[in-house]
């Protein structure tokens, strides 16, 4: 059964809500067996933030966990009344993806049509092409910077995404699909711009050079991708990278049980580094809480290719701010894990960033 829009979106509030509980919950216990009730308040005091502390967080939980399960069954014109429900209990707005907020900012986002340039959305890892339509803004903002209302969102490169640990010949052999779809997809469109967000946007780089190769001229925008700034890359096996330019081959000795085992290591130019590409043009968002693109991943950002054009997002510790729950240990901050996490997809969970820089001409729309 296909999930409608307001489906999805509820989906969405739902998760809000139970991270709330589930924070709020732990932490309330934890003060509770620490017999530290006193000074939790008084350190909530001296705090100066938006929030209603924990233990308020964890009753107000309760509250609006039962009346998100009776919003699921309820008419349509209900729900949208609900929202102010939830939003008054949590005093965060920005916390609950309101349909309502973004009317105007919609609006005020006007697409160029285009009749020879088209968009195509890639997800990244542990995604899919459902990611795009969590909030309604998400693909307006990145559509705007394209300079372009055509546009594809359909293609998933599963089952390669599904491991979280794909490597650069699993995105390999993910770019030969890609380029496959936007050839069969883009008939009369001679310029193509690829949208990646995270590893999205490093099968993209590898589907860049055949895409011009087969007459296209191809722009990227990528979002908390992961930077690989190394010129070169060593693989075990020859071809392994199709369509890459292959360098050398080198022979590496290493002892082993039986002695010492010579092995054959092929090197090639690095394909996720743009500057090994042929791209027209390429625009990187990124952010400094993303603690997966640059913390786990590879680098925050592209450096000296001379091609990307790095635009940091301004988020203005918005997801420190919008840390569920927050314990206080000698003045240490113990923030959610989740933090980090939810600064990778920013693109999809707080669009308005993005939107709020379009506004100030911070990011200009690619030519």
């Amino acid at each position: 059964m296909k999930i409608t829009k307001l489906q999805r979106f509820y989906k969405q509030v739902f998760a809000v809500i139970f991270e709330k509980f589930t924070y709020g919950f732990k932490e309330t216990v934890n003060i509770i067996l620490k017999n530290d009730i006193i000074h939790f308040f008084e350190d909530r005091i001296k705090i100066k933030r938006q929030k209603k502390n924990t233990v308020t967080n964890f009753y107000s939980g309760i509250i609006a966990s039962i009346i998100s399960l009776i919003l699921l069954i309820t008419p349509s014109n209900c729900q949208f009344v609900s929202i102010y429900i939830i939003a008054f209990i949590f005093k965060k707005e920005q916390d609950i993806p309101k349909f309502n907020e973004f009317i105007g900012e919609k609006d005020a986002l006007t697409l160029p049509v285009s009749s020879v340039r088209k968009a195509f959305f890639i997800h990244g890892t542990t995604s899919d092409n459902e990611r795009w339509l969590e909030h309604p803004l998400t693909e307006r903002v990145l559509l705007f910077i394209s300079n372009t209302d055509t546009y594809d969102d359909k293609f998933s490169w599963k089952p390669y995404s599904d491991n979280l640990l794909n490597d650069m010949i699993d995105r390999n052999k993910s770019a030969q699909e890609l380029v496959n779809y936007v050839i069969t997809n883009s008939q009369g469109f001679n310029e193509i711009v690829l949208i990646g967000h995270s590893h999205g946007g490093n099968v993209a780089l590898q589907a860049v050079n055949q895409l011009v190769d087969k007459g296209k001229t191809v722009y990227l925008i990528s979002v908390s991708t992961p930077a690989y700034n190394g010129e070169t890359v060593k693989v075990f096996s020859k071809n392994t990278l199709q369509n890459c330019e292959y360098l050398h081959e080198y022979i590496i000795t290493s002892p082993s049980i039986t002695g010492m085992t010579q092995t054959k290591t092929y090197e090639y130019k690095n394909p996720e580094n743009p500057k090994n590409t042929k791209l027209k043009q390429h625009l990187h968002l990124w952010n400094k809480e993303d603690g997966v693109a640059g913390g786990l991943a590879g680098d925050d950002y592209y450096k000296s290719n001379g091609i990307t054009e790095n635009i940091e997002i301004m988020t203005d510790r918005e997801y420190s701010e919008s840390i569920i729950s927050l314990t206080y240990t000698e003045g240490i901050k113990i923030g959610s894990f989740m933090e980090f996490i939810n600064a990778h997809g920013f693109d999809a969970n707080r669009p308005q960033l993005i939107y709020k820089m379009l506004l100030n001409n911070k990011i200009k729309p690619i030519q």
